[in-house]
């Protein structure tokens, strides 16, 4: 299974709309239909700098009906960078956008001929820094000259130290090669997302052993900068990350909260739910560093948009940028910090 290396990604910068299964099928499989007058629309989306091929990329496609109307399409393309669009019409002039991170290209009046027409969109992608070590599995020297592969880049060399480096790569899904004579040949895969740093231990074997072959350590740059790691290792409150999230796949932002201890969720006037602990104080709220009002609802905010969140119970846990001043009501509560996706 690829390895998949997750981060921040601006939730409002998201690829538009994934397509289930049984409709990548079907679109996969569809033809032109001169009966119908419809034809099929295909195309590509790459980064301009590199020509890689973008995979998750958001594609809008928009054209006139018969009645005046807008038919909009939005898909995303596949690890190839591709994408295809049935039940076109062919007598309709088609706008193509595509979106990548909030950059956007766009390919205007595609008018399919013979029932089929092709575009190739460009978009300028973040790119992705990957440094190395490779090392002799029993004894930890670093192992130089080992032929380094990483998707579709040129092969390079590690140095004496054993250290590598590979830039300019888009976010994707890459295939890891690592081969040297006398070691057993390293072959992984690791999908890497937009807002990481990379920085892999590939362990050679001189015989054709199983073994743990690559160690990856990942950290959030939204976490990084903010100091959430840094705070998380005195072992003071609760954290919450982005993977914790996509693990409990919670319904509402304030199912993630239910498990923290000494914390209780109760209803408002309005039904909304508060966080409120000891004696029925109402947590306050620190926003990507702005304090927000007393009464606020976490649930205000979707699940998909947090990269990170801090819970302290109490003046004690709290660190102090987070406490509050002398004449803050709600300075005995407790206080989450939330750290979202789109954080600079």
């Amino acid at each position: 299974m690829p390895r998949r290396i997750r981060s921040a990604i601006p939730p409002f910068f998201a690829v538009l709309l994934a397509l289930p299964g049984a409709a990548r099928a079907q679109q996969s499989a569809c033809v032109p239909d001169p009966a119908a007058g419809t034809g099929v629309l295909e195309g590509a989306v790459r980064d301009s700098a590199t020509s890689h091929p973008l995979q998750e990329a958001g594609v809008t496609v928009e054209w006139r009906d018969a009645a005046g109307g807008t038919v909009r399409r939005e898909l995303e393309t596949d690890r190839n960078g591709e994408f295809r669009i049935c039940d076109v019409p062919v007598d309709a002039w088609a706008h193509v956008i595509a979106s990548w991170f909030a950059a956007r290209d766009e390919a205007s009046n595609v008018r399919l001929e013979d029932g089929r027409a092709r575009v190739a969109l460009s978009v300028r992608s973040p790119h992705v820094v990957i440094t190395g070590h490779v090392r002799e599995n029993t004894s930890g020297a670093p192992v130089a000259g080992a032929a380094i592969r990483i998707g579709p880049e040129p092969e390079q060399l590690t140095d004496a130290d054993g250290t590598f480096r590979v830039e300019g790569l888009p976010p994707g899904l890459y295939d890891l090669a690592v081969e040297r004579i006398g070691y057993a040949t390293v072959r992984d895969s690791m999908t890497i997302d937009f807002g990481t740093t990379v920085d892999l231990t590939v362990r050679l074997a001189p015989d054709a052993v199983p073994l743990e072959a690559i160690r990856v350590e990942v950290r959030s740059l939204v976490l990084e900068r903010t100091g959430f790691y840094t705070r998380e290792e005195r072992r003071a409150g609760t954290f919450i990350t982005r993977d914790d999230i996509e693990r409990r796949m919670p319904m509402a932002s304030s199912d993630l909260l239910r498990r923290v201890p000494g914390l209780r969720l109760a209803r408002d006037r309005t039904g909304n739910l508060i966080a409120t602990g000891r004696g029925n104080c109402p947590y306050r709220f620190i926003i990507d560093g702005v304090r927000i009002n007393a009464g606020f609802s976490i649930d205000e905010m979707p699940p998909h948009w947090f990269e990170g969140i801090e819970v302290y119970q109490g003046p004690a846990q709290t660190p102090i940028e987070f406490g509050a001043g002398p004449g803050d009501p709600g300075a005995s509560c407790g206080v989450i910090v939330v750290w979202t996706r789109n954080r600079r």
